[in-house]
């Protein structure tokens, strides 16, 4: 697999060497992940938006699951990572200072600025959400024979 500029995505999607994308898409004035498919011969659809609940800047339009690809989920995440042997009274400290920043009104509109929904979970529920994904995508990877090339 390998990313493609906006262009090069439309020419595949027009052309029909590729039937849907996962793209980056400016409404209005924000960014969201969706899915774009383009049967030959039809017109290009919004499938629905990648995230796992419908997006507050596109709130009628529908997720992929809810579209008809149950399970589907791709969403883009921030996380910080840390030493195993860190020490416990710095590893709170961190997550205080980072908790306290990312709950800031300004950090929460420039995020939703960007098109991301911020969201912020303690460094357990972060973990368990780490090693959840890790497990499905060597899964995903597994099961499709992707291989480094």
């Amino acid at each position: 697999m390998k990313r493609l500029s906006t262009f090069s995505l439309c020419m595949a999607l027009l052309s029909g060497s590729i039937l849907f994308a996962v793209e980056a898409q400016t409404y209005p004035s924000r960014t969201v992940r969706v899915v774009v498919a383009y049967p030959p011969g039809g017109p290009t659809d919004l499938v629905g938006v990648a995230e796992p609940k419908r997006s507050p800047l596109m709130p009628d339009s529908p997720t992929v699951a809810e579209a008809g690809v149950p399970g589907f989920e791709s969403s883009a995440w921030f996380g910080y990572f840390g030493p195993g042997a860190m020490p416990r009274e710095l590893h709170v400290r961190l997550a205080s200072e980072m908790t306290r920043i990312m709950q800031g009104a300004d950090l929460q509109n420039r995020i939703l600025g960007l098109g991301a929904v911020p969201l912020w979970t303690t460094p357990d529920q972060f973990a368990d959400y780490f090693r959840e994904e890790s497990i499905r995508y060597a899964r995903i990877i597994k099961e499709a024979g992707i291989k480094l090339d």
